[in-house]
């Protein structure tokens, strides 16, 4: 499946303000009043196409300046992602977070879920072998 890349970028401003709402909502109520973003889509993106749903985790990255996201970023998209295909994209995740500090900050956040202990052994090494729960 092809994906234009102004649908992308939409998802991706989508989710952040989704995410942004969610964390000041102070009720259960004020979250049922948030509009959501394309949760389909994503999950489409992230069990179908890896490659993109790692190009998505990090221009989230690259978006919040703040690092408020982090936790929700690292237990939600990444850890997804990781539990479909951590096994066949471990190399990949690798390279990333030696070029990319962030994303090996991200990595640490990651909760095993899915994924078997292996698998998060190897991620959590890839972080630098420490868990990060903000």
């Amino acid at each position: 499946m092809e994906y234009k890349i102004e649908d992308i970028d939409k998802l991706i401003d989508e989710w952040i303000d989704f995410q942004y709402k969610m964390k000041k909502a102070k009720s259960n109520e004020e979250e049922d009043e948030i509009e959501m973003y394309d949760v389909e889509l994503m999950d489409c993106i992230l069990e179908k196409n890896p490659k993109l749903g790692i190009s998505i985790i990090l221009k989230i990255l690259e978006k919040d300046k703040r690092g408020e996201l982090y936790p929700i970023l690292a237990a939600d998209l990444l850890e997804d992602l990781l539990s479909l295909h951590g096994n066949f994209i471990i190399d990949d995740i690798q390279k990333l977070a030696e070029k990319n500090l962030k994303f090996k900050k991200l990595l640490g956040g990651v909760w095993q879920g899915e994924m078997s202990k292996d698998l998060y052994a190897k991620i959590i090494n890839i972080a630098g072998g420490e868990t990060a729960r903000w």
